[in-house]
């Protein structure tokens, strides 16, 4: 069962919006978690502020997820969603 998403965000150093994200994010999550039923929800997720590039091997020539090269690439941060999710924290 999956209980997190990464949302990949682009936005300048110094901009507002880039701070308010992860507060963006949770609001929006909240919204939508009200409508799924308990077994779809999601309760933990992670902004990664690199994008997700054909280049970097994370993403095929069309554009579609390489989704063993991301989770080996990202399988800190994907045990950390789980640990924050059994432990009540985001």
């Amino acid at each position: 069962m999956k209980v997190g998403m990464f949302i990949n965000t682009q936005f300048p150093e110094g901009d507002d919006v880039a701070a308010r994200v992860p507060e963006l994010v949770e609001q929006v999550l909240e919204a939508v978690n009200l409508q799924l039923p308990h077994y779809k929800r999601i309760h933990a997720f992670h902004l990664n502020k690199e994008p997700l590039t054909v280049e970097s091997g994370l993403l095929t020539a069309n554009g579609k997820l390489r989704r063993d090269a991301i989770a080996v690439q990202f399988q800190t941060q994907i045990d950390g969603l789980y640990q924050s999710k059994q432990v009540g924290v985001k």
